[in-house]
């Protein structure tokens, strides 16, 4: 069975950057689903239903990242989202504490190595679906 995973950033050259990543690795074979929000990403959930992983970045226009941890937490979906954000890190750590408090299994800060992306996505991609719901 090959996993899923979907990506929610709305600045299209590190979203295609990121799926190209994840589509180049071989071990787990991934389908690479992309969003360039928040709203886009919830109808995904919503179509497709069996998505194992989430990289959700916080900061986008309309439903930001936050709001999309918080409503698919309110769904009957499981899943395990990798919160991501940038730009001044005092600022945003804060986000990224809320994102994890929130639901998110694990975090990462911008800017961040591909390698340490691919790693990030394949040990949520081995781990339990968060199933706790709010």
């Amino acid at each position: 069975m090959v996993a899923k995973v979907l990506i929610v950033e709305d600045d299209e050259a590190l979203r295609e950057s990121l799926a190209l990543a994840l589509r180049t690795c071989a071990d787990p074979p991934m389908e690479v689903l992309i969003a360039g929000d928040g709203k886009e990403a919830l109808r995904i959930v919503e179509e497709q239903g069996d998505i194992n992983v989430a990289v959700v970045d916080i900061f986008m226009p309309g439903v930001d990242g936050i709001e999309f941890i918080r409503m698919v937490r309110k769904t009957p979906h499981t899943l395990n989202t990798l919160a991501i954000s940038g730009g001044a890190v005092h600022i945003h750590s804060n986000y990224l504490k809320s994102a994890r408090f929130l639901g998110a299994a694990a975090v990462l800060t911008k800017p961040f190595r591909m390698a340490e992306f691919q790693d990030a996505v394949k040990k949520l991609l081995n781990a339990t679906p968060e199933a706790a719901k709010e």
